[in-house]
């Protein structure tokens, strides 16, 4: 018979198991085709666009773009183009197998329960939902380190199936670093102790230990023709970047609100309880296993602290840092539920666990569809709806946000152009207005500014962002709606240095081409490209129950419109022939047809 349930409860514990599966991957899945690339998911693209093969092979880069992945997007740049979706692939799939392949890994040491708890923590966790959808090597890195953890633990052990087990072993111990060069202390652990049990004649054979000793040459080898490449070529590159920040108790206790899923402190402390329980409970039943993770915890978070890399007092940052250590305290919160499971004979503390974390967390909020900036740090940096949301807060909220609250959710698809793209408040409009978003470029130089793709770069095809020079992409799009910020800097209070792109030419081709504006204000201009947007709705009564905003209010968020004297969005005779707008003043905060 099995640890953990008796047979007659095995069924029940896989069909949770699987259950589990399917709605991690169906969260991971929301809304993933319509997902701008923002922030650090540009920093492979930007080296993708100034170097070949061998310079991303040789360079770290500045903004640590992976050496792997980008070389991955230029494999498929030149075969069979690079989307959005292609360059979250990695991450999704190992985010999806996450709560697969971890559980299972442990799963003989731990009991089944344990291994299903896990299971629903990993399934639901915002963290590793976020990184699941982003285009950086966070969640590939944490699969690969963990599997080469176990793996290399079971293998230097001496585990049946040895064999099997060096040979998850070795690949990715090699792959998990070179991804993300942070993860190595956890993969450094077996290594190292796979030397010591080689070191020991007393604990090995000779034929065992130089079974050891080739598995160690094997990852070592691996690493020289990974590192070596790039050091050489720019020594100082890693240096660089460590020593420039500093841990202070408010990050410690926003990266725990991350890691555990929750902006209730009262929750963060519970689960702090549990975890410390189910430690001990751990020690007892897999003294091993339990003393192995403890190690990967403290070996990755003293690394993460002692090197002090830039930015590091963001919570956000640290939680990413030490994120692939995550599941092993994931671990032992699930080993304390299940434990309580087991003195109540009902899995009421695990199904209240679970169920405290989702109703809390912000999974909910983040996926309120549309939303194509999930992964946007206004959502991903802070837990609390609304309290890091608002320092992207525009200058000015543009009433034509409020006009298209009025239509159906999801029913009117405008492009956003220019935009910044590390700083905007483009998910803080679209939170107003509910429609779906496409970032616009206006660059037409081959040599453009960051957050841009040069248009003849035919292999890259961005799905959510478009140049609002192509006039068919913008129609196979389904556009409506082309916003052009008059000064995007200043409009989304960008606190650092950077350009202004000038979009007045592209107002006068668009005037040229599709007439008179079909909004203007003093921060945006807005012309109707497609064919809803031609063809508006007849306005409907002022009843006061119209008069009432139908967006979502955000917190915080004053009903009054701070533009006011703004144009009134104006009605197109029935063939489609553009007529002057009025003037109007004091309008609603929630706009009118």
């Amino acid at each position: 018979m099995r640890r953990g349930l008796p047979s007659g409860l095995r069924r029940p514990a896989s069909g949770l198991w699987a259950l589990a599966l399917l709605l991690g991957a169906a969260i991971r899945l929301d809304q993933i085709r319509d997902q701008v690339l923002v922030d650090d998911e540009w920093h492979a693209l930007h080296k993708l666009i100034a170097s070949g093969p061998l310079g991303i092979a040789t360079d770290f880069g500045a903004s640590d773009h992976s050496i792997p992945l980008t070389l991955l997007y230029a494999l498929l740049e030149r075969t069979v183009g690079l989307s959005e979706l292609a360059m979250r692939a990695p991450s999704l799939l190992c985010g999806i197998a996450l709560p697969l392949v971890v559980p299972w890994l442990v799963r003989a040491e731990v009991g089944r329960r344990t291994a299903v708890v896990l299971a629903w923590l990993l399934a639901v966790s915002p963290l590793h939902v976020f990184y699941s959808r982003y285009a950086r090597p966070y969640e590939p890195a944490t699969l690969l380190a963990l599997v080469a953890l176990v793996a290399g633990w079971r293998w230097v052990r001496g585990d049946g199936a040895r064999a099997r087990w060096r040979a998850a072993f070795v690949p990715c111990a090699i792959l998990a670093p070179w991804l993300l060069p942070p993860a190595a202390p956890v993969v450094a652990l077996p290594v190292a102790l796979a030397c010591l049990r080689a070191a020991s004649p007393s604990r090995a054979t000779p034929a065992r230990r130089r079974e050891l000793a080739a598995g160690v040459a094997l990852v070592v080898a691996g690493w020289l023709l990974c590192f070596a490449p790039p050091l050489l070529a720019g020594p100082d590159a890693l240096a660089g970047k460590i020593g420039r920040g500093t841990v202070e108790a408010a990050t410690l206790v926003g990266a725990a609100e991350l890691l555990v899923g929750t902006a209730s402190r009262v929750l963060v402390a519970v689960c702090l309880a549990v975890a410390a329980y189910g430690a001990v409970v751990l020690a007892r039943r897999a003294r091993e296993l339990t003393t192995l993770a403890a190690l990967a915890c403290v070996a990755q978070v003293a690394t993460v602290v002692l090197l002090a890399p830039h930015g590091l007092r963001f919570p956000i940052v640290f939680a990413r840092y030490v994120l692939v250590v995550s599941p092993l305290a994931l671990l032992a919160v699930a080993a304390g539920v299940a434990a309580l499971d087991r003195a109540l004979r009902v899995p009421l503390a695990s199904v209240a666990l679970v169920a405290t974390l989702v109703a809390t967390g912000p999974l909910a909020w983040i996926h309120a569809a549309p939303n194509g900036f999930t992964s946007h740090m206004s959502y991903q940096a802070d837990h609390a709806p609304g309290r890091y949301f608002e320092r992207f807060r525009p200058a000015g909220v543009s009433p034509f946000y409020e006009r298209l609250a009025g239509h159906p959710a999801g029913e009117v698809t405008i492009v956003e152009a220019p935009w910044h793209f590390f700083w905007h408040g483009l998910a803080y409009l679209q939170r107003v207005h509910r429609q779906n978003v496409v970032v616009g470029f206006v660059d037409d130089a081959d040599a453009v500014r960051g957050g841009e793709v040069p248009r003849a770069r035919t292999g890259i095809r961005l799905r959510n962002a478009l140049h609002v020079g192509d006039a068919d992409a913008l129609r196979a799009r389904g556009v409506d709606y082309v916003v052009f910020h008059r000064d995007a800097r200043a409009e989304m209070r960008v606190p650092f240095d950077a350009d202004a792109p000038d979009v007045t030419r592209w107002i006068e081709r668009y005037r040229a081409l599709h007439g008179a504006p079909d909004y203007e204000d003093r921060w945006i201009t807005v012309f109707a490209v497609g064919r809803r947007a031609a063809s508006p709705r007849p306005r409907r009564a002022r009843t006061p129950a119209r008069r009432a905003c139908r967006s979502r209010p955000l917190p915080g968020r004053s009903r009054r419109s701070s533009s006011a004297g703004a144009r009134r969005p104006r009605s197109r005779p029935a063939r489609g022939r553009t007529a002057r707008s009025r003037r109007t003043t004091g309008s609603s905060a929630c706009g009118r047809w």
